[in-house]
This record gives C-alpha cells, structure tokens and sequence, in this order.
C-alpha cells in the first residue's frame, strides 16, 4: 500500500472514530445528548387524582389538580425506598423513606395536600413539601424543592423528560 493509501486509511478511520463517539452519548441519553423520556398515560386521571410511576431507580408523581392542570414531580429511589434531600434530590442522602408521598385517600388528593415521609416509626424531623412540590417548613434548615421534569402533553398522555441517571 502506497503512503497516500496509508494516509487515506488513517484519516478515514479517525473520522469514524470520531463519528461512533459522538454518537454513543446519544444513544445513552436520547437525541441531542438529553436525558431519556418516558411515556405516562394520564386518560383516566381525573381532577383531583394523582397516580405513581415507579421505576428502578426513581419515580414520578403526575398530579392533576384541576381539569387543566398537570404538574409532575421526580424523587430518586434507592433499594424501592425516596432517598430524601440532604439538602439537595440528587440521591446522596443516607436518608430514606419508604412511604413517602402526598396526602391521600386512595388516588384522590385533599385539599391543601402535602408530600412527607410517613415511615413508622416517624422520623426525628418531618418535611413537608407542598403539591407543587415547594418546600414548606419553616425550619431553619432550608431543602431543596421537589424536582418538575419537563414534560408535553399529547392528548390522553404526557411524555415526561426525565432527569439523567444518578451515578
């Protein structure tokens, strides 16, 4: 082989190289490196209902408090337990809570509904965040509010962009 078919062979695998790199991390994440998105049928969420999307390592929670209103709240799970803010949702608490979630009778949301951890036995210190996922205690020590991913509404569905996955 000639030094220009060398040179030509060298160039042209570099350039795929470089091509199969900037491609994994779309593969990994979704188009544009984003994180991945995530189907969630809302058809029978009524107005004042709520429903719970589980999945290995965090969850949503699709809210609907009136009939034009959806909010969308995101917690990281470890081993099926919310890992609670320290003061941050990144998933470096040691802190967690097996049944954390809003007010409830069933699906249906009170008003003035709150999310906390309600573990028994209770914990030392209870927060409490509101249905927009805002952080209402007036403690001194101030945690971060409940995280909102970024969804679009399509008819009876949302698709909800989830936060990257935790390390």
């Amino acid at each position: 082989m000639t030094t220009r078919g060398l040179l030509f062979a060298g160039l042209a695998s570099l350039a795929f190289i470089g091509v199969v790199a900037s491609v994994l991390p779309l593969l990994r994440y979704g188009a544009a490196g984003r994180a991945p998105v995530l189907a969630v049928d809302i058809a029978d969420l009524a107005p004042g209902q709520f429903r719970v999307v589980d999945r290995a390592a965090d969850r949503l929670y699709v809210l609907r408090p009136a009939a034009d209103a959806l909010i969308v709240l995101w917690v990281p799970l470890r081993d099926g337990a919310v890992v609670l803010p320290d003061p941050r949702w990144d998933g470096s608490s040691t802190q967690l809570c097996r049944d954390f979630g809003p007010d409830r009778r069933g699906r249906e949301l009170p008003a003035g509904a709150a999310f906390a951890c309600r573990d028994t036995p209770v914990p030392a210190v209870q927060p409490h965040w509101d249905t927009d996922g805002h952080y209402r205690d007036d403690s001194a020590v101030r945690l971060d509010a409940i995280p909102a991913p970024h969804y679009t509404r399509m008819n009876s569905a949302i698709l909800v962009r989830l936060p990257r996955p935790l390390p």
